[in-house]
Order: structure tokens, then sequence, then C-alpha cells
């Protein structure tokens, strides 16, 4: 995955875990439900691997979503986690690392294994996940096909040269409803749970557009150590100018450093991305287990690939 830190709001809370030091391989492992006093664990993992997560959004994607967390356990000490979430009946899958000292030895594989059994009694269907190259032949396996690249971007963002255009409004209250039903027709699935809090912690940073009178297009960004992550971003097909939300997302405050993720069939930001001349740093494979992909063309920018 791509750099994908500080904590803003709350403590983060004590694993009531830690790290054996002297794995004997030969002893039982066990699988349990990850609780919220894990995921100070679950984020050393993610910094470990250098994704640049910040710790409030791995604990507001184990808020969004009551269920899919798994914690691997040897001898009462944590290895590795996963994290499924879903929206409606569409799942997700993301955050599956494993200490190094007990890869390849089959830990990913049940872990992924143990997550895709829960979503079948909970009736989850598709499930997606980006997969780094080496992890394809994995997932190929277990029954998942490629889709596309998965793009992520990062560079500069340059001042807009004009003002922000009238038709481009600060997401209020009074909208939200309207924009979940515009989120939940382009995106496929109700996902308030997960864009609410990031309505409520970064409202600066949050904004819609409007066309004819009818909402076109909405983003949504977060603060990260030195730059800003924007995602979820998205923008109906019919919309004349699809990059007025992110030219003018900081204005007026001159330019700043972006990172997002996109599908590569949304041609539109690609092209964005490569007038703007931010380069793409990393790219992974989407993949899927179920029906068809959903369209990705209104979606501009991912909220993230383990969250959708």
């Amino acid at each position: 995955m791509a750099p994908w830190e500080s904590e803003k709001t709350n403590p983060k809370p004590k694993s009531k875990l830690e790290p054996n030091p002297n794995p004997n391989p030969n002893q039982e492992f066990s699988i349990n439900p990850l609780i919220e006093a894990d995921l100070e664990y679950a984020w050393s993992l993610t910094q470990q691997e250098q994704w640049g997560l910040v710790f409030e959004e791995l604990s507001d994607l184990f808020h969004c979503y009551s269920g899919g967390k798994f914690l691997c356990t040897h001898l009462d000490s944590p290895i590795a986690t996963i994290f499924g979430t879903a929206y409606d009946t569409m799942g997700f899958i993301g955050n599956l690392i494993v200490e190094s000292k007990f890869r390849n030895q089959g830990m990913g594989t049940r872990l992924l294994q143990h997550l895709l059994d829960y979503f079948h009694q909970h009736h989850i269907s598709p499930v997606m996940l980006d997969a780094v190259e080496r992890a394809v032949p994995l997932y190929r396996t277990l029954g998942f096909q490629e889709v596309c690249r998965s793009l992520r971007y990062r560079g500069i963002l340059p001042a807009p040269l004009n003002i922000k255009p009238d038709r481009m409004h600060p997401i209020t209250e009074v909208v939200w409803k309207d924009l979940m039903e515009f989120d939940k027709h382009h995106f496929g699935g109700n996902r308030e749970t997960l864009l609410l809090p990031i309505f409520q912690k970064y409202p600066q940073l949050c904004f819609y557009l409007t066309h004819k009178g009818k909402i076109s297009g909405y983003i949504m960004a977060i603060e990260r150590q030195g730059y800003y992550k924007i995602g979820p971003w998205i923008v109906d097909p019919d919309e004349p100018e699809p990059d007025l939300l992110s030219r003018y997302l900081f204005s007026p405050n001159g330019s700043h450093e972006i990172y997002l993720g996109v599908l590569e069939q949304n041609h539109r930001t690609v092209q964005i991305m490569e007038d703007l001349q931010i380069p793409c740093i990393f790219s992974s494979i989407r993949m899927i287990l179920g029906s068809p992909h959903p369209d990705p063309s209104s979606i501009m920018a991912l909220a993230g690939p383990d969250r959708g």
C-alpha cells in the first residue's frame, strides 16, 4: 500500500496485549474479534509498514461498522490483524498485516478466510480489496479476480488563480441527508457512519457542488502530518467541471501537498492529476470476490482502499 502521524482527538487506548519477543511457532494460534483496546497495536502495525494512517482514521474505521475486525494471537500475544467493513451488502477488506517473524506460515491466509467466512454468514457480497502484486496469486486461490490498478497520487496542489465559484458550497447539516443519498447512488451503499466523523472533525475541508440546481459532486479531506488526504471525492458524470472541488478545496489559502487514491478506470481524475503534474507514487491491484465491480466513473477519489 501507499503512505496511506499524530492523533488529533482522543488519546490512544493501551492494548491489553503485548507482542511476544520469543514466539514458538509450534504453539497454538487463535483468532478473535479485535476490540477497541487493540487499536493501538493495530495502528502500530500500520506504522511499521509506513502506511501513514493517522490513529483516528483507524479508530473511525473500527467504529463505522460493528464487526469484521479480527486479531490473531500466539500465546495470547497479538501477531496479526485484519479489518473488514461493510456498507449494506458491499464489503471491503484492509489492514491485513502479520508480524514479520510470523510471515510465510499461513497466518494471513487464515485471517483472510476467517473474515470471508464472516462476510458469507452476514450475506456481504461483493467483497473488494487492494492487493500488492506479490499477494495477487493468494487472493486468486480464494476466488478473487483482478479489476484494475488502484493508483496513489501525492504532490502539490497549486493555489487557485480565481475566487471560489458560487456553485461550490461548504457542506452543512441542512444538505447532509441529500448528500448521503447522492453518495449512496454513486457509491452503491450507505456509508454515512464513515463519512459523518470526517465532516464533524474537518468541516473546513468538506464541500459540495451544484449544477442546474442539484448536487453534482462533493469532496472531503483530512489532515495528516504535513499533507492532506483527499477522499472521498464523488462527482456526477454529467458535471462539466469535475476538477472544481479539488482546485478550490483550500481556496484562498495557497498551495498544499495532497494525497489521494483512485481506480485507474476513472479517467477524469487520472487526467486531472496529469494536468497538475502530480505523480502517481504507487499502485496496487483492485480485486473483487462476487458480483461485478461497481461503476467507478463517479468516484474521483477513494475514502481509502480499506473502506471504499
